[in-house]
């Protein structure tokens, strides 16, 4: 069970003005581990079901929208 961090008003992509709950949650990215926040919406029928934002991204990662999955992968300790 994860606590509600905040509620906030926000104005959805649609242009619906809604409020939402949001939670701290930790991310793991290609090793890295970081807390962000996250609103609970639901995306359910939607193609992504969870967002990272510009304020996560910014100053930590590069988006090359032209390219698909290209994090690298833990390589595995030799025995």
């Amino acid at each position: 069970k994860v606590p509600i961090s905040k509620k906030k008003t926000v104005k959805s992509s649609s242009g619906h003005i809604e409020k939402r709950f949001f939670v701290k949650m930790r991310v793991q990215l290609n090793g890295h581990s970081t807390f962000t926040e996250f609103s609970l919406s639901d995306r359910s029928n939607m193609r992504h079901t969870i967002l990272l934002g510009r304020k996560f991204l910014k100053g930590h990662y590069i988006v090359d929208v032209t390219k698909k999955f290209i994090l690298s992968k833990k390589k595995k300790k030799k025995s």
